[in-house]
Order: C-alpha cells, then sequence, then structure tokens
C-alpha cells in the first residue's frame, strides 16, 4: 500500500497544522475551564474549515494525527466526526458539521472497558 499523502492532502495537514496550534500546554488548561471544557469559538471555526464533515478515512487520519501531535482538546472524533457518521443525513448533521452544535455519543461507561451492553446509560427525551 502507499500510504503517500496526495498534495491535496499535504496542503489540508497544513491546514489543519495551523488551526491546531503548536501545542501550547497553558492554552489548553485554560480551555479546559471553560464551560464544556473547550472553546466553542474554536469548534465553529473547525466547522467553518470543514474538519467536522470530513468523511474520508485518510482525511480522518491526517486530522487525528495533527490533533494528537499538537494536543489539541476539541472532541472532534467523539462529538463531530463519530456523531456526523452515525446522523447521516438527519436534520441536525448541518448543524453539526458546520460547528453550530455539539453532538455526544455514549459510546463507553466507567468501568465497563470492552463491555458490549450498557448498563447505566439512558436516554432521555427531552423538550422533543
Amino acid at each position: 500500500m502507499n500510504f503517500t499523502l496526495s498534495e491535496e492532502q499535504t496542503l489540508f495537514r497544513a491546514t489543519i497544522e495551523r488551526f491546531a496550534g503548536a501545542g501550547d500546554v497553558a492554552a489548553r488548561k485554560s480551555s479546559r475551564e471553560l464551560p464544556g471544557g473547550f472553546d466553542r469559538a474554536r469548534w465553529t471555526a473547525l466547522g467553518g474549515l470543514g474538519v467536522l464533515a470530513i468523511d474520508d478515512r485518510v482525511d480522518c487520519a491526517v486530522i487525528a494525527e495533527t490533533w494528537g501531535m499538537s494536543l489539541a482538546i476539541e472532541p472532534w472524533l467523539e462529538c463531530g466526526y463519530f456523531p456526523l457518521q452515525l446522523l447521516g443525513s438527519a436534520p441536525q448533521a448541518a448543524d453539526i458539521a458546520n460547528g453550530l452544535r455539539v453532538a455526544a455519543v455514549a459510546f463507553a461507561e466507567a468501568g465497563r472497558r470492552f463491555a458490549l451492553e450498557p448498563s447505566a446509560v439512558r436516554a432521555t427525551q427531552v423538550d422533543g
């Protein structure tokens, strides 16, 4: 297999690297103090870049690698990419893809690593 990135993918990685920054631990720590644990303005900017709506696996790998190297704290995978894969073309998907909404997927429970069946997670409908 050829793991060389195309020119477009290389440019995409450079864009993500510029956005993610240099791994400023103090800035990341202060962002964790914000409501929800991350900066919503940056989340909206991610949506504007199209990062939340990425569907290509190679692009996802590029984002994940860059996110890890820059110590990014925005929950791109669990609150953006993953929920969008589950939602498909549901009405809420556009708002999530554009960074206007943050989705959450209940896919893991504390103390239940590798368990396939939930024991404590319950879905409750609120306000329709």
